[in-house]
């Protein structure tokens, strides 16, 4: 069983990872006992786009548009957004700590 309840974890963070799927479909109950799935798959949602800033980004993106390999515009969108970002920086509001 706990092979299952981790190939089940994993699936749901590998889904959720696209901001397509709805963070809402994930189950609040632990799935293993010792995992906030809606947590992990949240912070890995947001280390992406962390990872994907512009500066990361530009090389790919470039890559993608010489060989015409954007599929739509909506895939387009999407690589261009990420362009946008500089930098992300988190604070603890409570303390004014940076993390």
């Amino acid at each position: 069983m706990y092979v299952t309840e981790c190939l089940l974890n994993f699936l749901l963070i590998i889904k959720s990872h696209s901001s397509w799927y709805d963070l809402a479909n994930i189950p609040t109950r632990p799935i293993h006992s010792k995992v906030n799935l809606l947590k992990v798959c949240a912070v890995f949602r947001l280390l992406d786009g962390c990872d994907l800033s512009s500066e990361r980004i530009k090389v790919v993106y470039e890559i993608l548009e010489k060989y015409r390999l954007l599929s739509d515009e909506t895939s387009k969108k999407f690589w261009e957004a990420h362009l946008e970002i500089v930098s992300v920086v988190f604070v603890d509001e409570q303390s004014n700590h940076k993390l």
